[in-house]
């Protein structure tokens, strides 16, 4: 019915919402319990009844709030996109993969990081240094951190923390004990990673394609089916 693409639905509260209150309120129960909160579980590991709909799928909260309803923001999108459309591909880019282009480095993801390091250089980059302590100095910061050549300070003029928030809730107990107190009650979900390598023999032939490649995508598994496995 209209309600299952989000036409005739209840009005969005004055509060914000988790996933599952969105999901359920646009899109019906079957929507969240077969399609969304297997995603949720899988992508994020996290719990769509507690994670915010505007920062985990903000692309689509903004399309009820645009538009009123999910089908009238994609549509005014579509209009917006089709008024506007993107600049032309710079041609010195590599030409973009046709169908499926989610993937990685052939080296694994270290691959990126190691090619900024390089670049920025062993001035910039400093790595097996662990920041200890930072205590505010007449406006400025002063940092403390252990080195393989032993305690090293810096001076800044600020800061910026791309730690988790439980070494950062560390790290600012002393010069800002509200944000200590807020950053300790972080929920971090335990989640194991298993990598699995197998030789082509033990594929079937129909799984692969011209080329060998494996003609298959991964899984993700509804709660409600007690399997503890989050997805492949």
């Amino acid at each position: 019915g209209l309600g299952a693409v989000g036409l005739l639905k209840a009005p969005a509260p004055d509060m914000e919402e988790t996933v599952e209150q969105f999901i359920r309120r646009n899109l019906g129960d079957e929507v969240f319990y077969r399609l969304i909160e297997p995603f949720c579980s899988g992508v994020y590991a996290g719990d769509p009844t507690k994670l915010s709909m505007k920062a985990a799928f903000g692309k689509i909260w903004i399309l009820e709030k645009e538009g009123g309803s999910l089908v009238g923001g994609a549509l005014n999108l579509m209009k917006e996109k089709s008024n506007n459309p993107p600049p032309p591909r710079d041609p010195s880019l590599p030409e973009k993969p046709k169908g499926q282009t989610v993937g990685s480095f052939r080296k694994g993801l270290q691959t990126l990081p190691n090619a900024i390091g390089a670049s920025l250089g062993p001035e910039k980059v400093k790595l097996s240094w662990t920041l200890k302590d930072i205590d505010r100095v007449g406006g400025k910061y002063k940092l403390t951190y252990a080195t393989p050549e032993g305690p090293f300070f810096v001076n800044a003029k600020s800061v910026v923390f791309t730690t988790p928030s439980y070494v950062a809730a560390q790290l600012l107990r002393r010069e800002v004990p509200d944000a200590h107190s807020q950053l300790q009650s972080f929920f971090y979900p335990p989640v194991g990673s298993v990598v699995l390598s197998y030789p082509k023999s033990a594929i079937r032939d129909e799984m692969s394609d011209a080329d060998g490649r494996i003609n298959a995508f991964g899984q993700l598994h509804p709660r409600t089916q007690g399997i503890t496995t989050l997805g492949t």
